[in-house]
């Protein structure tokens, strides 16, 4: 088939000469709409009626009847307007009030991610009630723009009544709130807990600024809550440089009854068997790490460091900061209680706790895959006497990292929503956030081995007026293996 087209202005001109073995075939033309009329359409110099494609969107299209020929001379001259293909995009907070003028005439409401409650369309003005997740949504109009009939998506991008940004860099706990409402937001501050500031004032669409310092403010993870009225707004802000106060009461929990294996022992040839699929898969080999086209890929985990620093300190680690573990110094002594939907370990461990603490920190060492990203991984749970619970979600890369890895973060397709956290290498017993930058390991997308492996500190803000009843560990994704070395409690 031979084909030119040219544009000149209003008038478009096509030229095709069909090379079909087939003679009597039709031609059946769809065209965008470049205005919204048309002055008229001509084959081979004949006036030719069109009809309009209903389930367009943004872009309204025509279609028309060429008929049989050997050769087509088709002349399309558009009138009107011309047709704007940019979308319609607002922002708006969840649960509130949707009111956006129509700048058409409209017709039907398409809402299949069901957006808006209650919408309605009078007038032109699309009305309703903002119940979607957060995120970008798309909600549809039918328009009639000139002659042309077609569907306007509106992008709506849904976002909490309050936002937070925290500076997870700083030494002291600072954030902003940010209000995405029409309304003033009036209420109560609280932090882990506390009131610090009563009557706060948040403008519509405004911003305010807070900082606080110890002993208001903790290294890790600060609960965070605005209270306005009837409504709660509640964030967690995670800052690893605040320093622990210098009177902290630690209580180390003994796991020494709840140790199951040592961590060098993670991976092995051949340990993680059962239960797997029988057929062809991408499924982790069988030495619990390595990926389909590396599957003899193995890290060698080496925990002669973090032992000789416990057997120095009374079978325990002492972070930087302070913060001690109880863990054994004798390479003989397990030192992990790992848990894992695997067969070799058990699915979920149960530690029996007492007293009262306003905070758990936690050094984990996991195993875990590409598969398993964005995921919950696996959850520690810490209940207390009244059946209530507080639950740290296990999500790689956010906080569960491979004890054999360093991650790769850009900020864009490689990113984390919680900011580094500490880690300790195994070998050498250092800690660090950044144990490859400082190694000088090359930074890609590719993994980012660590020599020896490294364990991960975490923690979980508690109810400091409650009893602490017990703390359970239970993995909930395949292919991975997450253990705990160690669990310490602040009173």
């Amino acid at each position: 088939m031979a084909y030119t087209f040219e544009r000149k202005g209003n008038i478009e001109r096509y030229s095709i000469t069909p090379n079909l073995l087939k003679k009597d075939v039709s031609l059946s033309m769809e065209i965008k709409a470049i205005r919204n009329k048309i002055k008229s359409i001509k084959v081979n110099g004949k006036d030719t009626p069109y009809t309009l494609l209903t389930t367009t969107i943004l872009s309204p299209e025509i279609k028309f009847e060429a008929g049989i020929a050997d050769k087509y001379d088709i002349t399309i001259e558009w009138d009107g307007e011309k047709i704007n293909r940019d979308m319609i995009s607002v922002n708006v907070a969840n649960g509130s009030q949707f009111r956006l003028n129509i700048p058409y005439k409209s017709g039907k409401i398409y809402d299949p991610q069901n957006v808006l409650r209650h919408a309605n369309l009078k007038n032109d003005i699309l009305t309703g009630t903002i119940t979607a997740q957060n995120g970008h949504r798309t909600v549809f109009v039918n328009i009639t723009n000139g002659n042309m009939n077609y569907w306007l998506p509106i992008d709506i991008n849904v976002n909490n009544p309050l936002d937070i940004v925290c500076d997870s860099e700083s030494s002291s706990l600072i954030f902003t709130l940010k209000n995405n409402m029409d309304k003033v937001i009036k209420g109560d501050l609280y932090i882990n807990g506390k009131k610090v500031n009563e009557n706060i004032n948040i403008e519509a669409h405004g911003k305010n600024n807070y900082e606080f310092d110890i002993p208001i403010a903790s290294s890790g993870t600060n609960r965070i809550k605005v209270k306005s009225g009837k409504d709660t707004y509640s964030f967690r802000a995670i800052n690893w440089n605040i320093s622990v106060p210098e009177k902290s009461v630690y209580k180390t929990v003994d796991m020494k009854k709840i140790f199951n294996d040592k961590v060098s022992n993670i991976f092995a040839y051949g340990k993680y068997m059962f239960p797997r699929w029988k057929y062809t898969t991408l499924q982790v080999p069988t030495q619990g790490m390595g990926q389909w086209c590396h599957p003899q890929s193995i890290s060698v985990i080496d925990d002669r460091g973090i032992r000789n620093k416990a057997s120095r300190n009374n079978n325990r680690f002492i972070m930087p900061q302070g913060i001690p573990f109880s863990t054994p110094g004798e390479k003989e002594y397990n030192n992990i209680a790992f848990t894992t939907l695997w067969d070799n370990y058990p699915t979920s461990i149960n530690i029996p706790l007492n007293g009262k603490a306003s905070k758990a920190y936690f050094l984990i060492a996991a195993s875990t895959y590409y598969m398993q990203s964005h995921i919950v991984n696996g959850e520690i749970k810490i209940e207390y006497t009244d059946g209530q619970k507080e639950v740290l979600k296990l999500i790689l890369p956010d906080n569960l990292i491979p004890l054999d890895q360093d991650i790769f973060v850009d900020g864009y397709a490689f990113n984390t929503k919680d900011p580094r956290p500490w880690r300790v290498r195994l070998k050498t017993g250092d800690v660090s956030k950044y144990h490859a930058g400082e190694l000088g390991k090359t930074i890609s997308n590719n993994p980012i081995s660590i020599d020896g492996g490294m364990a991960t500190m975490l923690d979980l803000p508690l109810n400091p007026v409650k009893e602490l009843k017990s703390l359970s560990l239970q993995p909930t994704a395949n292919e991975v293996v997450i253990g705990l070395m160690g669990v310490t409690l602040v009173k």
